[in-house]
């Protein structure tokens, strides 16, 4: 192991081809072990691997800031966890730092934060991939907050996550998800579990090739987005093309525009889902809903231009019980039934316009499937115009 200091003890290193492939314990990393408190300023790591962290095991308190971590990995064996960095327990500051191409055959390629505190801010995560059953950039099951942050072009070609992996609490804040992919759920991210809180991000182009949840998949517990953006997002043999969507889930003052799957362009699953104040554009979907398939809390939000090849060209609405309230629906389509809606639920429409959407062939603006639709002018009239079925 070797080490370089300033003259106030902090590590500023070039760190290079470091190997550690003989040490069976779990705590095995190619550079450091920390168990005490350590400061790393201006330092690259690069070609670095482990069998359990590629660059650094931690289970004290690692600070880091404008630093690179590059083509480092873990090698095969029991214990192996991260290419970059492992952190056990410990206290995590990463700020104004890079993650870039690791791989190997850990959990996860970048960072696994494993019951510790880790805080991310201004730093990229680029590229980092494996062709095993592994994650892309990082797997949480601890606490992580992380901001003003990208997430670019990371990979999980056999498996979920291609960005990031939670099962704990995870906190993003104004970050960026452009082009992360994964053979399985969550083409940026799987929630397996735990809480999820996000606001202020934006995720552009990513898929999940072969599951659900292009951009990302929910799976238990709760959830809450804010004022985020989902863009060409896809799940193109599958549900869910932004949000793939269990638990508890909330979303409020979100744009969700050209993303594509085969049921619910946008959003799909059998959460509790509650969707508000939030726009829907252009997106489609292979067969049901072309923006959402399945929602419970529908209020003051706007649809326009979504696209069903089958039923429900905005909305496929199949909840027992499902509320919608102060919304528009304008120019959706439906191949075959419900330009804007179809349902086969008991269904509870108040203050909502709907305007020249259009069905192939019944329900220009709505398809009632043996449920059951109550219609209310609470604030305002619930208002029908040129709408039209029998339109291909």
């Amino acid at each position: 192991e070797w080490i370089e200091r300033d003259s106030e003890g902090n590590i500023t290193a070039a760190v290079q081809g470091f190997k550690n492939t003989t040490n069976s314990e779990t705590n095995s990393a190619g550079f450091l072990n920390n168990e005490g408190t350590v400061q790393i300023y201006n330092s690259v790591f690069a070609y670095n691997s482990a069998i359990s962290a590629g660059v650094i095991y931690n289970a004290g308190t690692l600070d880091i800031e404008n630093s690179k971590f590059a083509y480092n990995s873990v090698s095969s064996g029991n214990f192996r966890r991260a290419g970059a960095i492992y952190n056990k327990g410990g206290n995590l500051n990463i700020s104004n730092s890079e993650f870039a191409y690791n791989s190997g055959s850990g959990t996860t390629q970048a960072l696994y934060n494993e019951g510790g505190i880790a805080y991310i801010s201004n730093t990229n995560f680029l590229a980092n991939s494996m062709a095993s059953n592994t994650i892309g950039a990082v797997y949480n099951t601890g606490s992580m907050y992380i901001s003003r942050s990208n997430f670019a072009y990371n990979s999980a070609t056999n498996n979920s996550a291609g960005a990031i992996h939670s099962r704990g609490t995870t906190d993003i804040s104004t970050s960026d998800f452009i082009g992360n992919t994964a053979k399985g759920v969550g083409g940026a991210i799987y929630k397996e579990n735990g809480t999820l809180y996000l606001s202020g991000s934006n995720f552009l182009a990513n898929t999940s090739t072969n599951n659900q949840g292009g951009a990302i998949y929910l799976n238990q517990g709760l959830t809450d987005i804010r004022s985020s953006n989902f863009l060409y997002n896809s799940a193109p043999n599958n549900r869910g093309g932004a949000i793939y969507a269990r638990g508890q889930v909330y979303i409020s003052g979100s744009n969700f525009g050209y993303n594509s799957a085969t049921y619910g362009g946008a959003i799909a699953g059998d959460a509790v889902l509650s969707v508000a104040d939030s726009y829907f554009a252009y997106n489609s979907a292979t067969y049901d809903g072309g923006a959402i398939h399945g929602v419970n809390y529908l209020s003051g939000s706007n649809f326009v231009g979504n696209i069903a090849k089958v039923d429900g060209g905005a909305v496929y609405s199949d909840r027992s019980l499902a509320y919608i309230s102060g919304s528009n629906f304008k120019d959706n389509k439906a191949v075959n039934r419900g330009g804007a809606i179809r349902m086969s639920n008991t269904l509870y429409i108040a203050d909502t316009n709907f305007t020249g959407n259009t069905a192939g062939s019944t329900g220009g603006a709505i398809h009632n499937q043996y449920g059951t639709l109550y219609l209310s002018a609470v604030n305002q009239n619930v208002t029908f115009s040129d709408n039209k079925q029998g339109v291909t």
